[in-house]
């Protein structure tokens, strides 16, 4: 399912990135949830609903999740949420304007653990990552755990 969040734009195109996607999980897939918000506007959040293992996101037409603006900072493959061995990731597709997670700027085509109650930047938008409280591991809903990606890559 695509979920597209729409501003009138005239971007130049950008050239997309090689999307990398995981073709088996060896866990059940887990639902959760996207909170997006474009930075900025006084727009109500948006709630997305996801089962399935992996999410992309960008401006491209093919994303799950589809961001497009007019100022052009969110790239046609810009991030990728994916599941794997029961527990989320995050990678920076190789965008032009990098991805943010917590507030620290990602490695492009580099994965990053994904916790509940997780923001990231992509571009003009902010997106928090939720998990419903009966599937957050006890780590998780402790809150235990690095607030730098780095350290637990």
């Amino acid at each position: 399912m695509t979920y597209s969040l729409n501003r009138p734009t005239e971007c130049t195109p950008q050239h997309p990135s090689k999307t990398h996607r995981t073709t088996a999980v060896a866990h059940a897939v887990q639902p959760f949830k996207l909170q997006v918000k474009q930075i900025g506007l006084p727009v109500a959040n948006q709630a997305l609903t996801f089962a399935q293992a992996s999410v992309s996101i960008g401006r491209d037409e093919r994303n799950d999740v589809l961001l497009r603006n007019g100022l052009c900072r969110v790239s046609r493959h810009h991030a990728l949420i994916h599941q794997y061995q029961g527990r989320f990731w995050l990678m920076d597709q190789g965008s032009k304007n990098a991805t943010w997670l917590n507030g620290y700027c990602l490695k492009k085509a580099r994965p990053y653990p994904l916790r509940h109650g997780d923001c990231l930047t992509v571009g003009d938008y902010k997106l928090c990552f939720m998990l419903e409280e009966i599937f957050a591991s006890p780590l998780q809903a402790a809150g235990i755990g690095s607030e730098n990606p780095e350290d637990t890559a």
